[in-house]
């Protein structure tokens, strides 16, 4: 190509050559576009005809629409000692949301060895299958599975709680046994004898456990896991897996299901503690675009007595044990941490012969 100087002539206000610009021969047509320069086409005149086009107002979930002060959500996130406890708290006020909602400092060993033995039993993997490569089960369907050589129970909740959540519990007494060695081995005996102290109870047993994971949720199903218990039972969520572009995940609800509603996000080795009519539910996330989830293990811990058993099977799902067999839960009573007795603790591990 030949470079030429070229005087600018044009005095169109539109072309704004320099005097100093240089003018090139011998280029193709095909390698020149012309272009309008920007904002001076006719959509952009001032007499254009504009109209604004509203979605619906039902389109977008509710939770979708709330403002949150900051990626951490509505609730104190306080820097707590090992083991400590504190009522989960509104930002703005400091007063506790709801009565039976709390937090707790775990040992870093309970979340590693909890996302360890995930990994190990092929639970990671086949979490991601449902959730993120599009393999879900259809909403309110059940299967059983083989992960580790032991068999679990998988569940996906009904249409109404809008998420691709799917929960994994034991099938059988194996898999309950092996999950509360794990639970042993990860240091869980001490968050036994933080929460049986700090709540004054008599006798504590993890009667109830399962993993949970979810990378889509709508507008979240506010519901409560436990009623009646005279505060002695709690569904701790703890966190095994975090999503990234995340903000808060959880909605908890002041007082009772119809207050106001704020959002916690959840974060690594700290611990959700959900009792008595604390509603809550997932807040609307969606992870699947940048092929995340989020997955906890949950566990239910209760000092169970002959007032309280009744309603506490009223909120039982694991499949193991069956919710009608009341003998099997009364025997299991203050079986894993016991007021004053420390010999009382999760079962240990022993390793198959084959390992030995």
């Amino acid at each position: 190509a030949e470079v030429h100087e070229m005087p600018n002539i044009i005095e169109d206000p539109f072309c704004k050559l320099s005097k100093t610009h240089k003018m090139v021969e011998n280029i193709p047509s095909e390698a020149i576009m012309l272009t309008d320069r920007a904002y001076t086409t006719d959509e952009h005149m001032v007499d254009t005809f504009r109209s604004f086009i509203e979605p619906p107002g039902d389109l977008f979930p509710d939770a979708w629409m709330r403002d949150d002060s900051t990626d951490m959500g509505d609730f104190l996130h306080p820097t707590l000692k090992s083991l400590q406890i504190e009522p989960i708290r509104w930002e703005s006020t400091g007063q506790p949301v709801t009565e039976n909602a709390y937090m707790i400092r775990m040992p870093k060993s309970v979340r590693k060895g909890l996302l360890e033995y995930c990994k190990d039993m092929g639970i990671v993997k086949y979490f991601r299958e449902v959730t993120i490569r599009g393999n879900s089960l259809e909403a309110g369907d059940e299967e059983e599975v083989v992960l580790g050589g032991l068999n679990w129970h998988v569940h996906r909740p009904p249409a109404g709680w809008r998420s691709n959540m799917h929960w994994m519990s034991p099938f059988d007494e194996k898999a309950h046994l092996d999950y509360l060695q794990e639970l042993g081995m990860a240091g869980f005996d001490e968050v036994l004898k933080s929460i049986g102290e700090y709540f004054d109870m008599d006798g504590l047993a993890v009667y109830h456990v399962s993993f949970i994971a979810v990378s889509h949720c709508g507008d979240g199903f506010i519901h409560r896991d436990i009623s009646g218990s005279d505060g002695k039972v709690f569904n701790i969520i703890i966190p095994v897996i975090l999503a990234d572009k995340t903000g808060p995940e959880l909605d908890i609800a002041a007082n009772n299901e119809t207050g106001p509603i704020g959002r916690l996000r959840f974060q690594n080795n700290i611990g959700i503690m959900l009792g008595d009519d604390a509603f809550h539910g997932t807040s609307g996330t969606d992870y699947r675009a940048y092929r995340e989830m989020r997955l906890a293990a949950t566990v239910y811990i209760g000092d169970s007595n002959e007032e309280n058993t009744d309603n506490i099977m009223k909120h039982y799902a694991q499949h193991y044990t069956p919710a009608g067999d009341m003998s099997a839960h009364s025997e299991t009573a203050g079986t894993h941490w016991k007021k004053g007795d420390p010999k009382v603790r999760l079962p240990e591990y022993h390793a198959p012969k084959d390992e030995l």
